[in-house]
């Protein structure tokens, strides 16, 4: 059976699930007119971000950073609570969930495509850290490098306010200049190889199982890219996350399903199949063993 992908959102579609839509604002696209948009990116603050969504998984870079108060984050298999200083950097492709916003959140993300940043340079995952397989996505801005990135995005949306000529051209640099910033904050605090310390061969792993859990069921596989040896991969990672590293495989093919239910119209039996069962029944079997329920009954309460 020719495998079916979940549908790869357009900036337009995505709207409704990460924006309460009726709600404007002062700052980048909830401020302006569409016919101010440019095509391939877009920048909000988190003011009228819905204070819960997904698990959902969008085709599009990611930046975002908070200035005030939190909010819980799952990123692939990484829980963590988004606070003050806090910047997310994830790739095309990340499945990530948020919830329990405090009253005070507040901060500031942009989206863009592949293809955005092309006249400058044409290899992101090579370009920045962050974007490496082996890359942490999440890390902390001190004070003065938060400012940066507040009056960068400041300057993007004075940008996408105006009619000037070459605006495009002058959201590419802003966002190229906010990608290098966001490097050096990078290389001044995560140490080098990651795989040094226990809890970065940690957040490797998560990283590696996010990205090819679904070619890659084996934590043997994991171990050899790496360089390590099964044994010692389990061991880590049971250690630091009182978790097996299959279990890890099977919490990140759960969260693939649940955005499939949610955000396809495949049947459950064509998911299955998608997702590499062998046959439907299994596939209710591994669901409802981690859910307490079936696949169509989530699909229907969701």
């Amino acid at each position: 059976m020719k495998k079916k992908s979940v549908p790869q959102y357009s900036f337009e579609s995505y709207r409704p699930v990460h924006r309460q839509i009726t709600q404007q604002g002062e700052f980048g696209y909830a401020a302006v007119d569409p016919s101010k948009y440019i095509a391939g990116f877009e920048a909000y603050s988190k003011n009228g971000i819905r204070p819960a969504f997904g698990p959902v998984k969008v085709n599009a870079y990611r930046v975002g950073f908070t200035t005030c108060g939190s909010v819980e984050v799952d990123l692939g298999l990484d829980t963590f609570i988004h606070h003050k200083g806090i910047i997310t950097i994830t790739a095309p492709g990340s499945i990530f969930s948020y919830r329990n916003a405090s009253a005070d959140y507040a901060g500031y993300y942009c989206l863009f495509e592949g293809t955005f940043l092309e006249p400058l340079l044409r290899n992101l995952d090579t370009a920045f850290p962050f974007f490496n397989a082996e890359g942490i996505s999440s890390f902390q801005l001190s004070d003065t490098e938060l400012d940066k990135f507040v009056k960068l995005m400041w300057e993007i949306d004075g940008e996408i306010k105006t009619d000037q000529s070459d605006k495009r051209q002058a959201v590419q640099h802003y966002l190229y200049l906010m990608l290098i910033e966001a490097k050096r904050c990078y290389e001044r605090q995560i140490p080098q190889p990651l795989t040094a310390e226990p809890h970065h061969l940690v957040a490797v792993y998560n990283k590696l199982v996010s990205q090819h859990f679904l070619e890659k069921r084996n934590v043997a596989d994991y171990a050899d890219m790496m360089n390590v040896t099964p044994n010692h991969l389990n061991k880590v990672i049971k250690e630091h996350t009182s978790q097996t590293a299959s279990s890890k495989i099977s919490e990140m093919l759960l969260l693939e399903a649940k955005v499939r239910l949610n955000y396809t119209k495949l049947s459950v039996a064509e998911l299955a199949y998608d997702l590499g069962f062998s046959e439907p029944s299994a596939f209710n079997r591994f669901f409802k063993k981690h859910t307490s329920i079936t696949p169509l009954e989530y699909r229907t309460s969701a």
